[in-house]
């Protein structure tokens, strides 16, 4: 009986070696997959090279330049086991609209290199934003009443806890509008309110948002949607 007992005892640690090891081995070649080689020894292309090859032919653009105060950033990709290298651009164009001749277009992106067969080969050109320049726009009054007039879309996130309405509504000096197309675009506002985030503890809030409109058809801007910017001062959320 006590053989039957050892006999089982050491077939479940003959068993349990191959399966510790098995998992060891898994262990380690996870952890060894997962930890980042060194850079390539070759440096990526250089923002001249950049440059030359964003400009092409230079039709159509006013200017390009990569990002300013950057050099690029080295991403390793464990799935590929491969480099890649991003640098950030900026190219200005023509905006080319009907009765706007001076209207531009800012296009930021980034242009992506993968290291592959012991050099950088370019990858693609990621467009992060559009921004239009030189586009007319309502006056701050003007898209402050919008702001106003529809403050259950303007600022969606908190209008449903807020008590008594806006006390203090204004431009963010510190912040540019953005145009998203001759037809859209974003203007930074702050504002202050109390908010209801239960019956017994309202708090004071003020928040910065950014409110896009669109260009109805009679041409004026309207139909609003706010995202929060962050807290411009301490508020709960």
């Amino acid at each position: 009986m006590n053989g039957t007992k050892h006999s089982a005892r050491g077939l479940r640690a003959h068993l349990a070696g191959p399966v510790l090891g098995a998992a060891l081995f898994a262990a380690l070649a996870q952890s060894a997959w997962a930890q980042t080689p060194s850079r390539p020894g070759v440096s990526p292309p250089g923002d001249a090279e950049i440059v030359s090859r964003l400009t092409g032919d230079g039709k159509g653009k006013l200017s390009v330049k990569t990002t300013d105060g950057k050099s690029g950033e080295y991403v390793w990709n464990a799935a590929e086991q491969t480099w890649y290298f991003q640098r950030g651009y900026i190219v200005q164009r023509a905006a080319n609209l009907p009765g706007k001749a001076d209207a531009t277009l800012e296009v930021g992106g980034l242009a992506v290199y993968r290291f592959a067969g012991g050099r950088w080969q370019h990858q693609k050109d990621l467009v992060t934003y559009n921004k239009y320049h030189g586009l007319p726009q309502p006056d701050d009054e003007a898209l402050l009443a919008i702001v106003r007039a529809t403050p259950e879309r303007a600022m969606a996130g908190d209008w449903h806890q807020v008590v008594g309405g806006i006390k203090d509504l204004k431009i963010d000096s510190g912040r540019q509008v953005v145009w998203h197309s001759e037809h859209s675009f974003s203007f930074p506002v702050v504002a202050s309110y109390v908010l209801k985030w239960d019956a017994v503890h309202p708090v004071d809030c003020t928040r910065q948002w950014n409110v896009r409109v669109y260009r109805q058809p009679d041409g004026k801007w309207g139909n609003p949607s706010g995202t929060k910017f962050g807290n411009a001062a301490a508020c709960r959320g």
